[in-house]
């Protein structure tokens, strides 16, 4: 979504938006918050499980639990946009939004990964992986999925976890 489809979504009889708690869907939803047109507030639809992770099935039910974003909302959610493009991800660790219960632990998750100093959490988890000897993707993947909230799991793709243990100079078959 960039911002002509925002302003699109200001012209939307109905304006809905969906994001579980993977912490890129929250970051995504800030960004979405972050950049709406004034005068905009669509209802949100809060997912139990990252939207990849659910059946479509479940969706009906999902949006029948819909609720209208507040104003005061949006204007916490504006807040924390700002400070994530004064100073980063790292400045949002331990933020929280009352009305929105997955963007706080999502805004500490990705902190995490983005100290000011040192490595973050994911390229910590993998050297741990790796010194333990898991040497392939498909199982660091899954040990990265059990160390992850169960509500999302392991967020990040394959390619990001092939790169961050590229640049740890470990060779993977």
């Amino acid at each position: 979504m960039d911002l002509p489809h925002l302003e699109d979504l200001a012209r939307a009889t109905e304006p809905v938006l969906w994001f579980g708690p993977d912490p890129w869907e929250q970051a995504c939803l800030l960004w979405v918050l972050g950049e709406l047109p004034e005068g905009l507030l669509p209802d949100l639809v809060p997912l139990h499980l990252g939207v990849a992770r659910l059946p479509p099935a479940v969706l009906p039910r999902s949006f029948a639990g819909r609720t209208l974003l507040e104003a005061d909302t949006l204007q916490e959610a504006r807040v924390l946009w700002r400070l994530f493009l004064d100073e980063g991800w790292g400045a949002l660790g331990g933020a929280r939004v009352a009305a929105l219960p997955w963007l706080g632990p999502a805004l500490t998750r990705l902190a995490e990964d983005h100290p000011v100093s040192g490595p973050g959490r994911t390229r910590r988890q993998i050297q741990d992986l790796v010194d333990q000897g898991l040497r392939d993707l498909p199982a660091l993947r899954r040990a990265l999925e059990q160390m992850e909230d169960a509500h999302h799991g392991a967020w990040y793709g394959d390619l990001y976890v092939a790169r961050m243990v590229e640049a740890m100079g470990v060779r993977i078959g």
